[in-house]
């Protein structure tokens, strides 16, 4: 897929992708990604809420860096948005590749969440768009 610089930005300008992905009708969107390192039970806010908008996952990765066995999903607010992930502990881990398509959306206004169902160590790294 070709990509095209612009003020900073990576711009998906790939021809075949539609609203179901990287683009608004006719207009590319920004690709954006973000990472964090989880460690309390309960949610961490991934990408923070933008107001009309749905946070869009194209892709995302996971690590757990703990001890035990980690539990964890994605979120919409409080809202799961995919199955339960259980990641092996020390270094257990996996890959949701970027996809034509997408793998799952938050409800417009609301952020995007990892939730660990015990206190932990897990790596999250997202690929997304905001539509």
């Amino acid at each position: 897929m070709p990509l095209e610089e612009k003020t900073g930005q990576r711009i998906l300008v790939a021809a075949g992708l539609d609203s179901t992905s990287g683009r608004d009708g006719t207009t590319p969107l920004a690709i954006k990604t973000d990472f964090l390192n989880a460690t309390d039970i309960g949610d961490t806010e991934i990408v923070a809420a933008v107001t009309g908008k749905k946070i869009r996952v194209l892709g995302w990765s996971l690590n757990n860096g703990g001890a035990s066995v980690a539990t964890v999903h994605f979120r919409s607010g409080a809202t799961a948005i995919c199955s339960t992930k259980d990641l092996a502990a020390d270094g257990g881990g996996m890959v949701g590749a970027l996809v034509q398509g997408f793998w799952f959306e938050t409800v417009a206004g609301a952020a995007l969440n990892i939730n660990l169902l015990a206190a932990g160590t897990v790596g999250v790294d997202v690929v997304y768009v905001e539509v």
